[in-house]
């Protein structure tokens, strides 16, 4: 299970501070598991409590309305290989004393988000 986060809210009076835990508490396996055991003919109820996963979560996968296996948040725009080579291109330039800012760098990560990216040499050479 995942681990409880010490976090906090600033205001202008005040800071909080609060214990929270990760929205999703379940492992995949045992999601999976569960959507088999429905698709067999048990109920959701008693499928999800046996995994200990959230029943609204259950039906939406047994249903379709979320794809088995899906993961939370949105897609990465870049590979990992593009990321790490962005950054290589970013040391490259720190290196020669052309650094870049953040909203430049932005900038140039927004172009390639944009761009047809059919070969990634062509916007290393920026």
């Amino acid at each position: 299970m995942n681990k409880p986060k010490l976090c906090f809210s600033l205001s202008k009076e005040s800071i909080q501070f609060f214990i929270t835990e990760d929205m999703k508490s379940w492992l995949e396996e045992s999601m999976s598991s569960a959507v088999v055991e429905v698709k067999g003919g048990m109920s959701i109820r008693k499928a999800a409590k046996k995994y200990s996963v959230p029943k609204s979560s259950l039906a939406d996968r047994v249903t379709g309305k979320v794809a088995e296996g899906a993961r939370w948040g949105r897609r990465p725009a870049f590979s990992f290989n593009d990321e790490k080579q962005l950054i290589e291109v970013s040391d490259k330039r720190a290196e020669m004393g052309i650094g870049f800012t953040k909203k430049t760098f932005f900038s140039f990560c927004w172009r390639i988000s944009q761009s047809k990216r059919n070969n990634i040499q062509t916007w290393i050479a920026f």
